[in-house]
């Protein structure tokens, strides 16, 4: 026996606008995507260098991390 359909439906008819829209709202999140990629590793070979400036040795990758991470978005908010 075939399941019944609802007569109410969730899917709706877009405008043409909103359809054409979307296409440049998802270049915007792969943009933003691919930035953010960019920065993380900037973060990730600053933190990298800050352990090979102490020769490898004690310190925390969490706190080289963090140093980087605010050394990098500080210098992009100043480019930007």
């Amino acid at each position: 026996m075939k399941p019944k359909r609802s007569h109410h439906t969730h899917e709706k008819a877009r405008p043409a606008r909103v359809e054409a829209s979307k296409g440049s709202d998802m270049s915007h999140i792969r943009e933003i995507a691919k930035d953010e990629r960019e920065i993380a590793k900037e973060i990730e070979e600053l933190a990298y260098f800050f352990w090979e400036e102490r020769g490898c040795q004690g310190g925390s990758a969490e706190d080289d991390w963090i140093r980087a991470e605010a050394e990098v978005r500080n210098r992009r908010s100043v480019v930007t």
